[in-house]
Parts: structure tokens; C-alpha cells; sequence
């Protein structure tokens, strides 16, 4: 239900607390921003809410809604849970006053996130390229499709400088290891 939330609950208040969590705040919006944000929601519900239910019983567009924004939710956590919820991530504690990560950005992101399956041309297709989620994290304003050219320059580089490069061959790994992670995460400390 993910995708629900965002657009009818988390993108409002992003919105107007100019802030993404309690530790992150967001740049005030130019009104460029303010009025796109407006209106692609105005679309949004003029698509998606109010012209099926000028045509459509109510009920229908409910149930289209929430299969729609249950299929969505369930890709989009089919994809991201599989590239920074597995065995071979890294999960850092901020820590300090300010609270920060004591590592450089890009090594930062090379241990908390892992590609998969990226020899897969219709995962690669289906997933938009964020099967290579590292290229992803670091290069985000770049082209999907030039991922698995700029791959190979960064697992080199990675290793030139003693950086981690997760990845898993192919989808069924990623899903069996992400399995193994929640596992391990639900069982009670020994010490309980």
C-alpha cells in the first residue's frame, strides 16, 4: 500500500513540513516546483479518481484504485527490498551530535546496497535498470540503459579502492538471501 500512502498522505506532508523524515529537511520548492507538484497532482485525480468515477459505480474505481496501487506497492518492494535488505549489505548506525554516517557518500552507498540479476534483459526491462541499484544510488541523473556499460567501471573502481561490490547472479538469489536476512532478523536476541 505503499504507493497509496505517497500519493494521497507522505507527498502532502513532505509538502508542507519541508521535510522528508525527522532528520532530513528538503529545500524550499521555487514555484516552478510548487505549481508542478500541484498540478501533476491535479492530473493524478482528475485521471485516476474523479473521470472513472464519473463514469464508473464508486465501487469500481475503489477496487481499481487499490489493485493499481497494491500492484505497484508489490513491485516497487520486489525491487528495492531486494537491493538493500539482504545478507550481504552493510546496515551503519549514524551516531555523533550532529547524527551523521562516518563515511564518504559513495562508500556509503557500495555497502548498504547490492545489483541482482543484472545479466537479466527482461528484469532489466521490468525493473527500469534499478536492478543495478548501485549504479543507481550513484549515478541517479544518468540513463537505465547505460548501467550495465558504467558497471564494470565501477566494480573496478570499487575494488581499486577496497570497497565492497554486492551482487547477486540472479533474482532467486537475491529473493532466497532476502528471505535468509528477515529470518535471522525475527528471531529473539539470545540474550531475552
Amino acid at each position: 500500500m505503499a504507493t497509496l500512502e505517497w500519493f494521497f498522505a507522505k507527498d502532502f506532508v513532505q509538502y508542507f513540513t519541508l521535510r522528508v523524515n525527522p532528520y532530513q529537511q528538503t529545500p524550499a520548492m521555487s514555484l516552478g516546483q510548487k505549481l508542478e507538484f500541484w498540478i501533476c497532482k491535479g492530473l493524478y485525480g482528475a485521471l485516476f479518481v474523479a473521470l472513472p468515477l464519473a463514469v464508473m459505480p464508486t465501487w469500481h474505481v475503489v477496487v481499481g484504485l487499490l489493485i493499481f496501487h497494491i500492484t505497484l506497492s508489490l513491485g516497487l518492494t520486489l525491487i528495492f527490498n531486494m537491493a538493500h535488505q539482504v545478507e550481504q549489505v552493510e546496515f551503519p548506525a549514524p551516531a555523533g551530535d550532529p547524527i551523521t554516517i562516518a563515511e564518504e557518500w559513495a562508500a556509503h552507498q557500495m555497502r548498504t546496497t547490492t545489483n541482482f540479476a543484472t545479466a537479466n534483459p527482461l528484469l532489466n526491462w521490468f525493473a527500469g535498470g534499478l536492478n543495478f541499484q548501485i549504479e543507481h544510488h550513484l549515478f541517479p541523473r544518468i540513463s537505465h540503459t547505460l548501467y550495465p556499460d558504467v558497471s564494470g567501471i565501477v566494480r573496478r573502481t570499487a575494488r581499486e579502492f577496497g570497497l565492497p561490490y554486492h551482487h547477486y547472479d540472479t533474482y532467486f538469489e537475491t529473493v532466497q538471501s532476502h528471505y535468509r536476512l528477515l529470518r535471522k532478523l525475527g528471531r529473539e536476541p539470545a540474550s531475552v
